[in-house]
């Protein structure tokens, strides 16, 4: 869940309102409810992972379904990875942890033209409003991946410390 806040906090900077699913099986019915322009697929996850995923959306009886934009999430940085990625179905490959820059080039590559107003200034406050400081943590940063939102990045910290603690 702390990626899908991270990724989704980083759309929400380009004024993106994300759908979300935790699982394969959520990101079917998803799919099966909704037209999607970009789908960003998370290699591993419970009960199916984004390969199987990814084919069974394929395979779906919706031209949308068959049509729409696949970009695979993955920490794996092997060499030739988006390769394999595209064999299996997907347009893109998308490394974690996410790069803003790479990010932005996908949502303009990928989503529709109608959907893309360029020229407008997205908020990019690079020191937000946090009265706050962290020993050894680049807050600053941290808060840039969750859209500057200081409530979400500390939700996020919350999360990492409690899963640290398991």
């Amino acid at each position: 869940t702390v990626n899908l806040r991270i990724i989704k906090g980083l759309l929400k900077h380009y004024q993106i309102e994300a759908d979300t699913a935790v699982s394969g099986q959520e990101a079917l019915e998803r799919v099966g409810e909704t037209d999607y322009d970009l789908i960003f697929m998370d290699h591993m996850m419970p009960e199916m992972d984004g390969v199987e995923t990814t084919k069974r959306i394929r395979s779906m009886n919706s031209i949308s379904a068959q049509k729409v934009n696949i970009i695979a999430v993955s920490a794996n940085a092997l060499r030739g990875i988006r390769d394999k990625f595209i064999e299996q179905g997907f347009q893109d490959y998308l490394s974690k942890p996410i790069e803003v820059p790479v990010l932005e080039n996908m949502l303009k590559n990928y989503l529709p033209a109608n959907k893309i107003v360029e020229g407008v200034e997205v908020k990019t406050e690079t020191n937000p409003d946090a009265d706050f400081e962290i020993p050894g943590i680049d807050i600053y940063s941290g808060l840039m991946k969750c859209g500057n939102d200081v409530d979400e990045y500390l939700q996020i910290l919350q999360i990492v410390v409690e899963f640290g603690e398991e």
